[in-house]
């Protein structure tokens, strides 16, 4: 530090100095986190997750002038789209672009966390900081992150920060204010037009809130909290809504991301079934991302308890969210590990009851210590479970995204590429090429439209190079096209999975 911020920092208060080294730590922990446990870093030569890139291919897309669900279909809500239209922006061949927002995210997930545990009196620089690095440590390198740029992951500070106002509200016993329910509804919005699903943490927040007025017998607040929250709903909707209606595919914007989401996507089970498969679905997303479900579950059992500090509005808010956000996560009738990740929000609150233990100062120093050494083995574990940690080691150039692109090119100027029969592997990214196929890869929701366009590309010949990712137990399969020849095919280890790459090419 040169003389004159020397004298910045000498002017400054402890408490100012205290926060801008929560800051300053926040912002480390968030740089090594994020470069280890997501497969966008710098440290990757590529992230070979499929969702991340086909985010990645449509907003190339987006940033190319094609419109979502018209010119190039994808699932997931608009933001994601034009999120990742910004990271290509920033860094248009890698997920340099996604990382760096990783970052910052990152850092306000530890920030929102620190905040909370200053509700409950605990504070002091070092305490705050381990504390909320140690609630992060657990989502990032849990089973659920995958490998990193899941909309889960960044919705995790949107919703923290919901759940961190009304407790500021609880805890100071004010009511919500009319900036409040905009601001909620505006979140809310944000979340709804990036993946529905996980709206179901802001049902649990109104079950919160009624609850709460219905107590207090303050009837007449429910018009405006609507009006509020709806007026945030609309404003978070005006950019997609301007977005569609400009290029008049605002019917398709809607078929696309809502009929074809609830009557594709979802499974056809009875209720009973359904409800039955999420509470599996829970459990089993709980077993599997100990790294921080161990103190979401121990931290909701202490808070749904009558204790002194803890009252029912606390209980209220945390039972209902998180109750409700797993319940729309999981009753769609599928379970992808990313799906867990949302819970991650409550994991704060088992490390806020095991620091509030009523113990003796030496037996908490102890007792606190083996909670942190135990917690830091299993993020480690994590890392290696996540199973993308050998990853690292493995030169771009040696990849089958970057290999099979250097074929491409050297076969053929401005070709057309298509993925055929799986989901986008990378291969859009690593070769640089803009699908010229509304369905440029096979998604999951199952349309007949699209198993039908995908057939007639072959059929008509219109891709000059096809891939095809061959898993063996699975609908993954060969191609068997008259129309085009096997160039080269290339295996890759994933958690436990070989996944082949094959490259074909049309032939003349």
């Amino acid at each position: 530090m040169n003389s004159y911020g020397m004298k910045i920092w000498s002017r400054l208060s402890k408490q100012q100095k205290s926060t801008w080294c929560i800051y300053a730590a926040f912002a480390m922990v968030a740089l090594i986190v994020t470069l280890l446990s997501s497969e966008c870093s710098p440290v990757y030569p590529i992230n070979t997750w499929v969702d991340p890139n086909c985010f990645m291919t449509v907003g190339k897309a987006v940033a190319k002038g094609k419109v979502i669900y018209r010119d190039i279909y994808e699932q997931k809500g608009p933001y994601v789209y034009f999120f990742h239209a910004l990271c290509y922006l920033i860094s248009p061949d890698s997920f340099t672009g996604v990382w760096l927002f990783e970052v910052i995210n990152c850092f306000f997930v530890m920030l929102t966390f620190s905040k909370i545990l200053k509700l409950y009196a605990i504070d002091g620089t070092w305490r705050t900081v381990w504390l909320s690095s140690l609630a992060t440590l657990g989502i990032y390198f849990s089973y659920g992150f995958r490998k990193g740029d899941s909309v889960e992951e960044f919705c995790l500070p949107m919703l923290l920060y919901v759940v961190y106002l009304s407790l500021k509200r609880i805890k100071a016993s004010e009511n919500f204010k009319k900036t409040d329910f905009l601001l909620i509804g505006f979140i809310a919005g944000i979340v709804f037009w990036m993946k529905f699903s996980i709206v179901g943490f802001f049902v649990g927040w109104y079950i919160f809130y009624l609850y709460k007025v219905f107590h207090e017998k303050d009837l007449k607040s429910i018009p405006v909290s609507v009006l509020f929250i709806l007026l945030g709903v609309a404003l978070a909707t005006l950019p997609p809504l301007a977005y569609f209606g400009v290029n008049h595919s605002i019917k398709t914007w809607l078929t696309s991301y809502i009929y074809d989401n609830l009557f594709f996507y979802t499974s056809g089970n009875n209720a009973i079934l359904k409800l039955l498969f999420c509470i599996l679905y829970l459990l089993e997303a709980i077993v599997s991302n100990l790294q921080f479900t161990t103190f979401v579950v121990f931290g909701l059992f202490c808070f749904s308890r009558k204790c002194e500090g803890r009252n029912k509005y606390e209980r209220m808010l945390l039972l209902s969210t998180f109750i409700a956000t797993a319940f729309f996560i999981y009753i769609g009738g599928r379970h992808y590990r990313y799906y867990a990740l949302p819970l991650g929000v409550f994991t704060i609150f088992g490390y806020i009851a095991l620091a509030k233990l009523n113990l003796s100062v030496y037996r908490k120093k102890a007792f606190m210590g083996g909670v942190v050494i135990l917690a830091v083995v299993a993020c480690v574990a994590g890392f290696f479970v996540q199973g993308h940690a050998p990853n690292i080691f493995v030169k771009q150039e040696d990849t089958a995204q970057y290999k099979f692109a250097r074929i491409i090119h050297n076969a053929k100027e401005d070709a057309t590429l298509l993925q055929y029969g799986s989901l986008d592997s990378g291969f859009y990214l690593a070769t640089g090429i803009l699908p010229e196929f509304k369905y440029f890869c096979r998604l999951n929701n199952p349309l007949p439209e699209m198993e039908k366009a995908l057939d007639e590309y072959l059929s008509n010949r219109q891709a000059d190079f096809v891939i095809v990712r061959y898993v063996e137990s699975s609908a993954h399969k060969e191609l068997d096209d008259p129309n085009y020849v096997e160039i080269t095919r290339m295996s890759h280890k994933d958690f436990g999975q070989t996944d082949t790459y094959i490259l074909y090419a049309l032939k003349e």
